[in-house]
Parts: C-alpha cells; structure tokens; sequence
C-alpha cells in the first residue's frame, strides 16, 4: 500500500497541533483526516475507517486512553493501529496503561515530522500480520 492510499486519523483537542499535523501528513502523500474531540473521533473512525490513528493521550473531556478503549471495542477499528501521543505524560510510566489500551505505539511531543511518518510505516506494515490473527467479532486476538 502506497503512503497516498493510507489514511490517517488524527485526533488531537489542541486546533493548531492538529491542523499543523493534517498538514505535514499530506506534505508526505498521507489522507490525512482530523478530529478535535472523542465524539468527533468516534463518528469519523466509523465513517472512514482509517488504516491508522494517531491519538493524544490528553484530551479534554474523555482521555485519549477511554478513547482508544472506546475504538478496540468498535468493529471498524478494532484492529487499527493506534499510535499515542504525549507531551503530558511520561511514556515510560504510563506503559501499562498503554498496554491495557491496545495503543500499539507512543511518540512523545514535541515529534519531528521523519519520527512521526515511521512510526505510522511500521504501525502499519505490522497492522495487515496481526489482523490476520484478530478474531473480528470481538476485537481480541485469537
């Protein structure tokens, strides 16, 4: 799959950091797709059903953790890589949470952009391997 044909949510509450991130994904021939809230993630994540998600920890009213709990529970994303996004929290020290959220990945902020479209490659060269062995109907490995 050619980086044009991947399509990318980024779910980001702080405007300016999302639209920048909009558009360095495009600069670099993604689909890039934006939401500013849980609500707005939710719905677009069924709609579109992107090939990655790249979500921030700390959003306003609902975490970027419940979030990535509400997607794995979603038939359309329960297997789409979910990358975080941190300039809150402390990666290292929220591993088991990222682990307990199925977030596949986390980049601390501030990111540059080469960290940020490889770590969306691998997410997603690994993606197609493990949907192989999701069990779809309820969103766990098998």
């Amino acid at each position: 799959m050619s980086d044009s044909e991947k399509t990318v949510l980024i779910v980001d509450d702080d405007v300016s950091f999302l639209s920048e991130m909009m558009e360095l994904l495009r600069d670099f021939g993604y689909h890039a797709l934006g939401a500013s809230s849980s609500r707005q993630a939710l719905a677009l994540a069924r709609k579109s059903r992107p090939d990655i998600i790249l979500l921030d920890l700390k959003l306003g009213a609902t975490s970027g953790f419940q979030l990535a709990l509400q997607l794995r529970h979603l038939p359309e994303t329960a297997a789409v890589p979910i990358i975080g996004m941190t300039g809150y929290f402390n990666v290292g020290t929220c591993g088991r949470m990222i682990s307990h959220c199925r977030i596949d990945a986390c980049l601390q902020k501030p990111m540059r952009p080469r960290e940020v479209v490889e770590a969306i490659e691998q997410a997603t060269v690994a993606a197609p391997a493990a949907a192989l062995t999701t069990d779809h109907t309820n969103g766990r490995g098998s």
